[in-house]
């Protein structure tokens, strides 16, 4: 999954400014994402959406100065939270294996780990580790070879330390924002990107919509 569009608004402001023939208008612009996604290109977003995409599109083409701009995300937790991670099936062979564990992280705090599908083998989970030494992959010893198929849960604290969700770079010109975000599975999954853009001198207002 990648940024998608999910609303747009997009309308001039009545200002002072209005009667010098420059438009200063606001965008409010829902956004979809999955959390690992990292580049958001508003123009190439834009241009490949026919339901929002051709009033931001206008409004970019028409920009002079990107005036400001914030985000605000809807589906993100603030602060440390508790993700539940399943690893693929074991290889087994040995009592002691590595797992992949997609999503798994070093900084991970691991509050525990559950075995949520049986391998060939009947086995219990004798030590676990405490730490994740490398991303995506966590250690487990059994009481025996766990064979082929076993599964596990891992529950995890992640802390959000000083990065949140909206943590981003700006790069790009007014006509084609760019904004980079800190990436690390922490991108919000829907948030809503709010502009306020000036239009070109002698450009007309762009059209309003509220979808």
């Amino acid at each position: 999954m990648a940024f998608a569009l999910s609303s747009a608004k997009v309308f001039p402001l009545e200002t002072e400014a209005s009667f010098r023939s420059t438009f200063p208008h606001i965008a409010i612009i829902g956004l979809t994402a999955a959390n690992t996604d990292t580049a958001l290109n508003l123009a190439t977003l834009a241009a490949a959406d026919t339901t929002y995409g051709p009033y931001i599109t206008e409004l970019l083409n028409k920009a002079d100065k990107l005036l400001g701009y914030f985000f605000l995300e809807s589906q993100r937790s603030s602060g440390a939270v508790v993700k539940a991670l399943d690893s693929s099936a074991s290889a087994g062979g040995a009592a002691t294996e590595t797992l992949t564990v997609t999503g798994l992280l070093t900084t991970d705090t691991i509050l525990g780990a559950t075995i949520v599908e049986d391998g060939a083998n009947s086995v219990y989970i004798r030590e676990a580790a405490k730490t994740c030494a490398v991303n995506g992959q966590y250690v487990m010893t059994f009481s025996g070879d766990p064979g082929a198929g076993l599964e596990l849960r891992v529950l995890v604290l992640r802390e959000g330390g000083a990065a949140n969700g909206t943590d981003h770079v700006l790069s790009g010109t007014a006509a084609a924002p760019v904004f980079t975000f800190a990436g690390g599975g922490d991108t919000p999954t829907a948030l809503t990107l709010c502009l306020l853009v000036n239009i070109k001198k002698d450009y007309g207002p762009v059209r309003s919509t509220n979808v």
